[in-house]
């Protein structure tokens, strides 16, 4: 729930099995499962990271969402795997998506390499 001076707003409750990241770094994409141990809210310290198989919807999304605010190289979109069986995307995160401990080093270096990619290009004359 959000509370604001004029309005107010609510939404639904989700009761999810699991926790969905799609991360994209470039064009490097990966796909998480994130499951709790009898928490509802699994992205505190007792879940379970898994990696699991990029579906195409999964890419599809992280390509949706890399295309807002004039195009994002970094990304990851959070959805839940509810108990009904669908999947429902949460929101939409910039840089800030925390990296996999499996492959932590490996994003890094594929989050410099693109920041260096891009000092290297020709830089738009100052109005």
């Amino acid at each position: 729930m959000a509370i604001d001076n004029h309005y107010c707003t609510g939404e639904p409750f989700l009761d999810g099995e699991y926790d969905l990241r799609i991360q994209k770094i470039g064009n490097c994409y990966r796909a998480y499962k994130r499951s709790g141990t009898g928490q509802w809210k699994t992205n505190t310290g007792t879940s379970v990271l898994e990696e699991i198989e990029l579906t195409p919807q999964y890419k599809m999304w992280a390509d949706a969402a890399s295309q807002l605010f004039g195009g994002l190289d970094i990304c990851a979109v959070d959805a839940i795997h509810g108990t009904d069986g669908k999947e429902y995307i949460l929101e939409v995160n910039d840089t800030a998506i925390g990296l996999g401990p499996t492959h932590e080093l490996e994003d890094m270096h594929l989050m410099k390499d693109l920041i260096l990619q891009k000092l290297e290009l020709p830089q738009p004359a100052a109005q």
